[in-house]
């Protein structure tokens, strides 16, 4: 039985992988594979009707303005107003949304609204937000082909529930602490917990997360009180302080957020809790300091963990430096990414319109670019509000944090409705 359970990564690879192919050949419908989390094919609109689903970051959800003044909601506003009575818009709009992390879940999406078109603005987070990141599949300095391949595998759902089998399987003859510490992220939230708060008390466990019920909300004030709460109640709950300085982020308080980001670093015990949060930790230093405290992190890991087991780690933060620093990096990740979207979502007989930012920001010449080199319509919104609207009357358009308002929205609404009637996707109407 032990000669058994010692069966190498590669051959559990190569088995997976035929399977795989053998159920989508056999044709075998698991409907959670086609769904990322939060949809069902329930929700599948009519065939009948028109419909447009719009995908992307916080430009697309609709930061700066209401949810009924984002631009899929105006766009739909205005379609019923020139008289497509069938015509409906979908916002799956997600703040920190990345080019890589859509591609995860452009097939479910397409299951479960079946649209004729599909909106696509992402890239911008792309330099800071590495979940799911193409990088580390393209990246020169990556590792090795056996761990590339399990990379490309993990977006398997087949794989993942193998994997996970496999390691109760084992868990069976080797230990569970053991076992657990194999098991894929992305299958042990129940790990997760163990390690991140199973040595924090109890009250303060239970004010972190009404705090975390309240950041949901969208009401810092509480959730701030709740967090100082927990913290009040056990001074080294890491979590607390992580999730303070999203608070003071987003509040504008960019001092108080990098201080309390730092004091989660100094509290984080042991390796096996870093690999879950370094992805957190990593985006946050990035919106907050840049690659110098970036670098400061890595040097710190190295030193409290030794340069082998803090490899992994310093690998993820290696690529946060150069996904920001290196344009040519940046570029072929968001070229990976949406080629395979916009691949995807043909095979469907989707229509897909790429847009710009309505800001300068540095992500948009690599779309346009793109969209250039694959012959993709192109939906230009920053030409038009840097040439179209003067200096002079730009902030009417914007909120401080550089998101559109209500009025700029409604430029991109009515701008993508000019290429979805272009593209014909939308039969023109006076």
């Amino acid at each position: 039985m032990r000669k058994l359970l010692r069966i190498t990564l590669p051959s559990v690879v190569v088995f997976l992988l035929l399977l795989e192919i053998a159920l989508r050949l056999g044709g075998v419908v698991y409907g959670y594979v086609r769904h990322p989390q939060g949809h069902s094919a329930a929700s599948a609109v009519k065939s009948n009707t028109t419909t447009i689903l719009c995908l992307g970051d916080s430009f697309t959800e609709g930061n700066g303005a209401t949810a009924e003044n984002s631009y899929p909601a105006q766009l739909e506003r205005l379609l019923q107003g020139k008289g497509y009575e069938h015509a409906r818009v979908f916002n799956e709009g997600r703040g920190g949304m990345t080019s890589s992390l859509l591609l995860s879940q452009i097939e479910g999406y397409l299951a479960t609204y079946r649209p004729q078109a599909v909106l696509i603005l992402v890239g911008c987070n792309n330099t800071w937000n590495l979940e799911k990141s193409s990088y580390f599949i393209l990246a020169d300095h990556s590792p090795g082909l056996l761990r590339k391949l399990e990379r490309i595998l993990s977006a398997s759902k087949v794989y993942k529930l193998c994997k996970i089998s496999w390691v109760n399987l084992q868990a069976k003859f080797r230990g569970l602490g053991q076992a657990e510490a194999d098991m894929p992220l992305a299958g042990c939230g129940n790990t997760k917990e163990r390690l991140t708060m199973g040595s924090i008390r109890p009250a303060s466990r239970a004010l972190f997360y009404q705090g975390l019920s309240a950041y949901a909300q969208g009401d810092y004030d509480s959730s701030m009180r709740k967090f100082h709460g927990a913290l009040t109640a056990d001074n080294k709950n890491y979590m607390a302080h992580l999730w303070l300085s999203h608070v003071y982020k987003s509040i504008g308080d960019a001092g108080s957020a990098r201080q309390h980001i730092r004091q989660a670093v100094a509290l984080v015990d042991g390796i096996d809790a870093w690999q879950y949060l370094i992805y957190e930790v990593v985006n946050r230093l990035r919106l907050l300091g840049g690659s110098n405290e970036l670098r400061s992190l890595k040097a710190y890991l190295q030193d409290r963990y030794g340069q082998e087991q803090a490899r992994p780690l310093v690998g993820i933060i290696d690529g946060a430096i150069r996904l920001s620093t290196d344009q040519e990096v940046f570029r072929r990740v968001l070229e990976y990414d949406l080629a395979r979207i916009i691949s995807t979502a043909k095979r469907e007989g989707v229509a897909v319109l790429l847009q710009t930012y309505p800001r300068g920001l540095a992500s948009n010449t690599a779309i346009r670019a793109f969209a250039k080199t694959q012959g993709a319509p192109l939906v230009d919104h920053q030409e038009f509000f840097e040439n179209k609207i003067p200096a002079a009357e730009m902030e009417n358009f914007f909120v401080s944090d550089g998101h559109c308002n209500a009025h700029g929205y409604q430029i991109m609404a009515a701008r993508v409705y000019d290429a979805l009637v272009a593209e014909h996707v939308l039969a023109a109407k006076n």
